[in-house]
Formats: structure tokens, C-alpha cells, sequence
């Protein structure tokens, strides 16, 4: 247990001290422990805080002061959290443990958001209209690289992301504490932005640490919300680098923090827990989950996009998107689980997304085409690529766009368009593609 508690930031725990508080609680003589003792029996039995005692004590004066994690350090446990059960519950027992204010984040993540702006000018007073400004920034800067490509918003996003954090770290006054909250929540959401940014673009360690960061600030604002919006990117992107079990349980804590969210983080997060589920060949689950995404989604009504601004970008097509991408998941992973069924509905989901998503949002509607086309050709039905492709695609491929993530998912037709290569509207199709990255 000592070396659980030093792991998590709280290595000042004495470790005899810890088994014999356990031996007395576990035979009544002392009530439920306090947050610093739960999360390390948590971590050391293998379950989480939530599952051990129903409920996670208040850590307002109860934890020590901040603990700093080596500069080396990715995020704790994260690298051991797929294949053992013991990894994945500490390393959500460390969220838990930074979202308390237990432990801070590595110094490469300070190092991150400083990267830009070492300097950054200071306010004199956080008000309302500084933190709408901060979400119409963020709103560009995300809408850009939709556009565009993220290569070319990323470091404009940190810089803006350590300017905000800046005014954290300096204590600059708030016109009130309701605002300082807000400023909170949206920084968080810059940081979850600039996170995904950095996956997307395949700088992993980076973005998974800014994630984090937009979680701790969430939970600093006591925006549960907010903070199952970061666990979900975290989600999406531990699925997307093969750890569907650490992605699942992720997803699982989200939901967790989401009894209080709008049903569009809701629709996300059953989203994602279908693409985890998808990679893990599991049929059922994943239909069930992309049920319960559809449902969420359907009880949206207009206020709740005022509630959670940070779910802007939630769309039906994102929807749509999403639970495609778990059929294609389970599609490519256990072909002989979905069968021809999981290709024909990844195909016509990632297709109605190509659709559905905003004409000016190139690069998301280029992405979605490209995929869309790749799963068809995976399952050898050229035909249905080519008809995704004929029309919308051709207007796509011209808008200069400049990601990362078009120019692989461009070169990976090219390798599964290989054996139809001869027709000739297939050849059309892969001569289409130089022009798009």
C-alpha cells in the first residue's frame, strides 16, 4: 500500500499506519476512511473508489498538500492500465487523486501549455465577458482546425491555453467566485480541445497530458460535466491507440460524473463506450450502447447546448461518426464476429456523417469520406466505395487542406485499393487522392 500511496501523490502515508486503520475499519471500529485513505485502498485491492465505498469522502481538508509526480513521468499507471486490472484502477484512483488536489500534473504538461508564451500579459480582473471571450477563442481555434487541419491551430491553442492558465496561476482576482469557476470551465474546455488537437495529430504523450489538465480544472470548478468531457476524450483516444479496456473504463467513471450532465455528453459517452466495446469484439454490447447514444441524443433539446458549450461539436454527424467508427472497430478487429453487417452499417454511418457534417468543415468531411471509402474496400465492395466517393468527395479534395490525419487515412485507401485497382473508377478515386493532402 505504500508504494500504491506514493504512486498516487500521497507518499507521506505511513504504511504500517494505513494496515492497521484498514484492520480497524474493516472490523467497525472506525468509520468509512477519509478521501486520502480511500483512494489508496482503492488502488492496492484492484477496485475503484466508487465500487469499495459507494461514495468518495470530501477531500476539503482531509488530503495533504499537493504532491509533485517526477519529471519523467507520463501519467501514472497508464502504460499498465490494459492489461491488469490493479493498473487500471490506480490510475483512475490518480485522476481521482489529482481531481482532489492531491497530486499535480507531470512537469511536462507545464511544460506543454508554456511552450508558445513564456511570458504571457497578465489581467488585471477576470470578468464574464473575459471567459465568453475565452470560449469565442476556443470556438475559432476548433472550428479551425476542422477546416483545416489541426497542424496548423495547435500551438495556437497551447499558447492560448497557457495564457489562460497563467491567470490561475497567478491568483488574478474574479469579478466573483462564480466566475472564476467559469474561467475554470473554460480553460478546461481549451485544454480538452488542445488535447484532442495533439492526438489527432499523433503526439500522444502531449495530448493525453492536456486532457488530464482540462479534468483537473473541472473538477476545480466542480463541473462534474466538464470533467466526464475530459474522461471521454481520454476515452476516445486510449481507444484509438489500442487500450479498449482502459478506454472502457473511462467511459465508465464519465458516466459517473454525468448524472447531472445534458444528454449530449451522455450520447458521447455511450458513444465511445460502443467504439471500446466495438475493438473488444463485443456485438452485443456495442448495439446496446449505440442504442443508448441514438436515445440520448434524440432528448437534446436547445437549452442544453447553453449549458455545456463544450458539447458544440457533439453533432448528429459526430453521432453518426462515432457509432460507425464501433462498427468499423468491430469490422476490421473480429471480422468474424460482425460479419458482413458490421461493414455495411460502419459504411452507411461514417457516410450519413460525411453528409451531415458542415459544407465549411472540410478536413471533418474529407476524414469521414476517406474512411467511409476504406471501409468498403475492406470488405471488398468497391462499388459502394466508389458511390461515397463520386460526388461530394471531388469538391472535397480540391480545399487545401493540410492534416496529419487525411494524409494517413489517404495512403491507407490507397494500400486496401490495391486489388480493384484496375477498374477504372477506382483508379479515378486514387488519383483523386494526391490532391487532398
Amino acid at each position: 500500500m505504500r508504494r500504491v500511496a506514493s504512486r498516487l501523490g500521497l507518499g507521506e502515508l505511513d504504511g504500517e499506519r494505513i494496515k492497521d486503520y484498514v484492520k480497524r475499519w474493516e472490523y467497525g471500529e472506525v468509520n468509512s476512511p477519509d478521501a486520502r485513505h480511500q483512494m489508496v485502498i482503492a488502488g492496492a485491492i484492484g477496485l475503484s473508489v466508487r465500487e469499495l465505498f459507494g461514495a468518495v469522502a470530501h477531500p476539503v481538508s482531509q488530503l495533504p498538500a499537493a504532491a509533485t509526480l517526477g519529471s519523467g513521468e507520463d501519467l501514472p499507471h497508464y502504460e499498465s492500465a490494459e492489461d491488469d486490472v490493479n493498473g487500471r484502477r490506480q490510475f483512475m484512483a490518480w485522476l481521482l487523486a489529482l481531481s482532489a488536489g492531491a497530486t499535480v500534473l507531470p512537469d511536462s504538461v507545464r511544460h506543454t501549455i508554456a511552450v508558445v508564451n513564456q511570458h504571457p500579459d497578465t489581467l488585471s480582473r477576470i470578468t464574464a465577458e473575459d471567459v465568453a471571450n475565452l470560449h469565442a477563442v476556443t470556438e475559432i481555434l476548433q472550428t479551425w482546425g476542422q477546416k483545416a487541419g489541426g497542424g496548423l491551430s495547435r500551438h495556437a491553442m497551447i499558447g492560448q491555453l497557457g495564457w489562460a492558465v497563467h491567470q490561475l496561476d497567478r491568483s488574478v482576482p474574479a469579478s466573483s467566485a462564480v466566475v472564476r469557476r467559469e474561467w475554470q470551465s473554460a480553460t478546461a474546455r481549451l485544454a480538452g480541445v488542445a488535447g484532442f488537437n495533439c492526438h489527432d495529430g499523433g503526439h500522444e504523450q502531449q495530448g493525453r497530458g492536456l486532457m488530464a489538465l482540462g479534468y483537473r480544472l473541472g473538477a476545480e470548478a466542480e463541473n462534474r460535466a466538464m470533467q466526464a468531457d475530459a474522461l471521454s476524450s481520454l476515452a476516445m483516444q486510449a481507444v484509438h491507440i489500442g487500450r479498449p479496456k482502459t478506454g472502457l473504463e473511462l467511459v465508465r467513471h464519465g458516466l459517473e460524473l454525468a448524472d447531472d450532465a445534458t444528454p449530449i455528453t451522455r450520447a458521447r459517452l455511450h458513444a465511445l463506450k460502443a467504439r471500446a466495446y466495438g475493438r473488444l469484439g463485443d456485438l452485443r454490447a456495442l448495439e446496446r450502447e449505440v442504442g443508448l447514444a441514438e436515445h440520448e441524443f434524440s432528448q437534446i433539446v436547445p437549452d442544453d447546448q447553453e449549458r455545456e458549450p463544450w458539447m458544440s461539436s457533439f453533432t448528429e454527424a459526430e453521432l453518426y461518426g462515432t457509432t460507425g467508427h464501433a462498427w468499423h472497430l468491430l469490422a476490421w478487429h473480429h471480422p468474424d464476429n460482425g460479419g458482413q453487417r458490421a461493414t455495411r452499417e460502419a459504411g452507411a454511418r461514417i457516410s450519413l456523417a460525411a453528409e451531415k457534417h458542415d459544407p465549411e468543415l472540410a478536413r471533418a468531411r474529407a476524414l469521414s469520406y476517406l474512411m467511409a471509402a476504406g471501409v468498403y474496400l475492406r470488405g471488398r465492395d468497391p462499388d459502394a466505395a466508389v458511390a461515397v466517393c463520386k460526388g461530394e468527395f471531388l469538391g472535397v479534395r480540391t480545399s487545401g487542406i493540410r492534416s496529419v490525419r487525411v494524409e494517413g487515412f489517404a495512403m491507407d485507401l490507397q494500400k486496401v485499393a490495391r486489388p480493384f485497382q484496375r477498374r477504372p473508377d477506382v483508379q479515378e478515386l486514387l488519383n483523386s487522392l494526391t490532391l487532398v493532402a
